[in-house]
């Protein structure tokens, strides 16, 4: 509710643009959230694959359209990195692999 608030502030304003927006709380090792527009979240397991925590398969309205509607997640345990991107600027699985293989390095070092 509180992204669609400000979706319709937003709005409202004839000098504001859009953007997407992706909020979480992470409180006792477990993550909760909700995204709009191209906002993407990922856990990053210390062993295994990412894994997505947001929907990748939705690019719904931006805030600042009047039309935006958050879809949430979680709760998810948080058992590794917590990663965030915007989805408009890579492929879904790039930004994932790239910290995958930047943390790989900084290990090896």
């Amino acid at each position: 509710m509180i992204l669609e608030t400000i979706d319709r502030v937003v709005l409202s304003d004839p000098d504001a643009g859009e953007t997407s927006a992706l909020v979480m709380l992470v409180q006792r090792g477990v993550v909760v959230g909700a995204s709009v527009g191209n906002s993407l979240a990922y856990v990053m397991p210390t062993l295994g694959e990412p894994r997505m925590l947001s929907s990748s398969g939705r690019r719904g309205p931006r805030i600042g359209t009047g039309m935006a509607s958050a879809v949430g997640f979680g709760p998810v345990r948080l058992d590794g990195k917590l990663v965030t991107r915007r989805a408009a600027r890579f492929n879904d699985d790039d930004l994932p692999a790239a910290v995958v293989a930047s943390t790989l390095r900084h290990t090896a070092a």
